[in-house]
């Protein structure tokens, strides 16, 4: 059968709306499989920037630690850390952090602090510190000595 042959034509009329809807139904196929296997690593990259950010937030955590620990062991009055009844809120500088060469966030940070009990005839004191990295706590406990 030639091109020039009418019944070629005659064929192909016929067929056409069946080969446009096989074409379609390939696209609509291929849209949802490339889509699904599109997902699996964007759920997987969101899960593991959450797992990073609560890493971060843990390590920063124990940096404000150790910030607030040398303060407090090498000039920080005796009278003013109020008793663990009545801790009292202090703010400080937000934190900035790199994540990913893409994404950064800068982490929220106050900390609670009160003296939970005495020790030793009024030289040492126990000391509750309670640190909020993104409203998440994050409890220590140190021993601070009377300074005489």
């Amino acid at each position: 059968m030639y091109i020039t042959d009418r019944g070629f034509f005659q064929v192909m009329k016929k067929k056409r709306p069946t080969i446009l809807l096989e074409v379609l139904v390939a696209f609509t196929l291929t849209a949802v499989a490339t889509s699904l296997i599109a997902a699996v690593p964007h759920t997987f990259f969101k899960r593991s920037m959450k797992e990073i950010k609560a890493i971060e937030a843990e390590r920063i955590a124990n940096l404000t630690f150790g910030e607030i620990a040398k303060t407090f062991h090498l000039n920080h009055k005796w009278e003013s850390i109020p008793p663990a009844t009545e801790k009292e809120r202090l703010e400080l500088a937000p934190y900035p952090v790199s994540l990913s060469l893409t994404t950064s966030c800068c982490f929220q940070r106050y900390y609670k602090i009160g003296w939970l009990k005495e020790r030793s005839s009024d030289t040492k004191r126990l000391i509750s510190l309670q640190i909020f990295i993104d409203k998440t706590p994050y409890n220590y406990i140190f021993v601070q000595e009377k300074k005489t």
